[in-house]
C-alpha cells in the first residue's frame, strides 16, 4: 500500500504544473560593477567611489533611499539617467513619473532591492 501511494505521488509530481521543466525561467540576477565615468550624467550625480548593481545595460545605485535619499537607474553604456527614484518620489507631483521609472521597463532583473 505504501509503495502504491508513493508511486502515485511521484507520478502526480511529474505531471504537476510546478514540475521543473514547466517552471517559468527565473529573472536574471543583478551583478555588481563600477559606475560609468565622472563626465556622464550619473557620474556627475554620484560623488566619490561607488558600486552599482547591473541588469544587462541598466544600472541601479541607491544613495540612501531608506532615509529619503535618491536612487537612480541609468544606462551603463553612456551613464544617462533612466529613472530618479527613492527620495525623489516623495513629492506628490513626482509619483506618476516614479510609477513609470522605478524601475524602468529596461530593468529585467525582477523587483529591485533598495
Amino acid at each position: 500500500m505504501k509503495r502504491t501511494a508513493f508511486a502515485l505521488l511521484l507520478a502526480l509530481g511529474a505531471c504537476s504544473p510546478l514540475a521543473a521543466d514547466d517552471a517559468p525561467p527565473a529573472a536574471p540576477r543583478p551583478t555588481e560593477g563600477p559606475l560609468p565615468g565622472g563626465s556622464t550624467e550619473i557620474g556627475r550625480l554620484v560623488r566619490g567611489p561607488a558600486r552599482a548593481r547591473y541588469c544587462g545595460d541598466v544600472g541601479f545605485i541607491d544613495l540612501g533611499s531608506a532615509v529619503d535619499g535618491p536612487a537612480y537607474f541609468f544606462r551603463r553604456s553612456d551613464g544617462r539617467v533612466l529613472g530618479r527614484c527613492g527620495g525623489f518620489c516623495w513629492a506628490p507631483e513626482q509619483r506618476p513619473r516614479c510609477a513609470r521609472e522605478c524601475p524602468p521597463r529596461e530593468w529585467t532583473c525582477g523587483p529591485y532591492v533598495r
